[in-house]
């Protein structure tokens, strides 16, 4: 179907953070951001956006894709979306030097053919041109929109618009192509921004300084993204909290042994409560504890398999447990994990959403190694091939596969998990040497129990994480007091005063009611932290 992409995104938006943290602390400059950037600037967008009639099938943080069936509404919208931003200004607090006073935003957008498909209820469109759009947004500069000759060329005359063609611009990945600034208000032409230069021969691989340089801009971008949650939901937790995933993260509690069939077997379960199985001297009731007990299994012993399925019921933690993988590596921390005792040896976490294969495989067949870095390429982390390859190649990585049930059509979930079967062949012995254990690349996939044996992956290990107990949930006091008291300056992220606690204790004893109201969930149960936080 052909479409017309449009991708945005604010100017200069790491270094307007990191002067915000660098000047009030971490969780006080994002606190400010969140409120004085990105909510007025996210609330005008998609005000844009729902008058405009797009599609909104991506947004992360400031960055939102969003389709459209005319051309011409794409590019009035975006032009509806500059004016937006520009008047009234959002002024960026604390700025100076390189940081804008006051917000940018950057348009670009592409028209054609692309495939639309639905990916755990939600809207997305797979192919190339879809990266072309977002490639020729990052060569915009603040207040720019630029458009592909494919959509101006069924635009038209536009009142109050004037084009301007630039030749020969530089397109990252995709070459040399004419562009179109559309001249929304007084401001002079700009040549766009030119990512990469094209080469005109054979580029020279890259040295171990250039991936050295990549992979730690690469953890540092990991860390920003995973390494806070955000609790929500939750009627009692009256603010906007966030808290670090290592400050509330649970070990898991898993067994080596497999459902059967879509179930787990109801005695590896913790007991609800200690006289659920009866009087204690039953000793049927004490044979089922003692088999659970020699069946459960830590994270640490599940992550010493250089292949594993980690399965689970819905909100059972299991994308959790992947991210928590994943940060401790990028923080340097893998020998915590057994991962690798010095960083020489540390693993590249690689972490990833099956479903997002899924949804490139329907535009054409193609191995996941080549795959990968296109991934991060869509979400603002380009030039990863060659860290990824050599990763892989040197033994050196772990990748992270998460969700394989929402791969949710079952022929194609068969279709994903054989091409990730070649893909472990390829790669799984990859660098391994003897004496060197920690060589040789690791492959952890999540999935839901249902269906799961409909495409079971062959040669892996399976956990299954089990349900916590209530002698098991615990509500963290440290998350008491900023989720119910009054954080400073964030009043837009506040419910009403009366509504607030004011002092700690006032704070504990209101966290001491929300915890025992969810411990009387059923679905808490399975593993609440999972339930509070996005």
């Amino acid at each position: 179907m052909l479409r017309t992409f449009l991708f945005s995104d604010i100017v200069s938006s790491t270094a307007i953070l990191n002067r915000l943290k660098a000047t009030l602390g971490d969780y006080e400059g994002e606190a400010r951001y969140l409120e004085n950037i990105r909510a007025p600037h996210n609330a005008r967008l998609e005000a844009c956006f729902e008058r405009s009639g797009g599609e909104v099938f991506y947004s992360a943080g400031d960055s939102y894709g969003v389709a459209f069936r005319d051309a011409r509404r794409a590019v009035e919208c975006a032009v509806e979306c500059q004016r937006s931003i520009a008047a009234p200004a959002i002024p960026v607090p604390l700025a100076e030097g390189a940081v804008p006073s006051h917000v940018q935003i950057k348009i670009g957008l592409h028209t054609a053919e692309a495939a639309r498909v639905t990916t755990a209820g939600k809207p997305d469109y797979s192919g190339g041109v879809v990266n072309l759009a977002h490639r020729i947004q990052e060569c915009a500069h603040g207040e720019q929109i630029l458009a592909s000759e494919n959509t101006w060329d069924r635009v038209g005359a536009m009142e109050q618009i004037q084009p301007h063609q630039w030749r020969d611009c530089v397109v990252k990945d995709f070459g040399r192509r004419t562009l179109v600034e559309v001249l929304w208000s007084e401001r002079e032409p700009q040549r766009p921004r030119a990512p990469v230069e094209v080469p005109n021969s054979t580029p020279e691989p890259p040295t171990r300084v250039d991936l050295e340089r990549v992979r730690s801009d690469y953890l540092g971008r990991l860390v920003a993204a995973h390494e806070w949650l955000d609790f929500a939901g939750i009627p009692q937790v009256r603010n906007v909290v966030r808290l670090k995933l290592e400050d509330v993260f649970v070990p898991l509690s898993a067994t080596r042994e497999l459902p059967e069939g879509d179930v787990l077997r109801e005695h590896l379960a913790p007991r609800a409560a200690k006289g659920e199985a009866g009087d204690a001297g039953d000793a049927e009731a004490r044979l089922a504890e003692r088999e659970a007990a020699e069946w459960r299994i830590t994270l640490e012993d599940a992550l010493k398999e250089p292949l594993l399925v980690v399965l689970g019921e819905p909100g059972s933690g299991k994308t959790t447990i992947l991210k928590h993988v994943a940060l401790k590596l990028a923080k340097g921390l893998g020998s915590e994990l057994g991962l690798g005792v010095a960083e020489d040896v540390a693993p590249l976490p690689i972490l990833f959403p099956v479903s997002a294969y899924a949804v490139a495989l329907r535009a054409g067949d193609r191995a996941l190694s080549d795959y990968l870095a296109d991934h991060f390429a869509v979400h603002e982390q380009p030039g990863l091939a060659p860290l990824f390859a050599d990763a892989l190649a040197r033994g050196r990585a772990i990748v992270l596969l998460d969700g394989l049930d929402e791969v949710l059509d079952a022929g194609e979930r068969v279709h994903v998990v054989r091409r990730v079967q070649e893909f472990v062949r390829r790669f799984a012995t990859a660098g391994a040497q003897e004496g060197a254990p920690a060589r040789g690349n690791r492959f952890v996939v999540t999935s839901r129990i249902v269906g799961y044996a409909t495409a079971r992956l062959a040669d892996f290990a399976h956990v299954t994480v089990l349900p916590f107990g209530e002698d098991e949930i615990a509500f963290p006091n440290d998350f008491a007091y900023p989720a119910v008291s009054i954080p400073p300056r964030i009043d837009c992220m506040m419910a009403p005063p009366r509504s607030r606690c004011r002092s700690r204790s006032e704070a504990t004893s209101s966290a001491s009611s929300l915890a025992t109201s969810l411990t009387r969930l059923a679905r808490f149960r399975a593993r609440p932290a999972s339930m509070t936080y996005a």
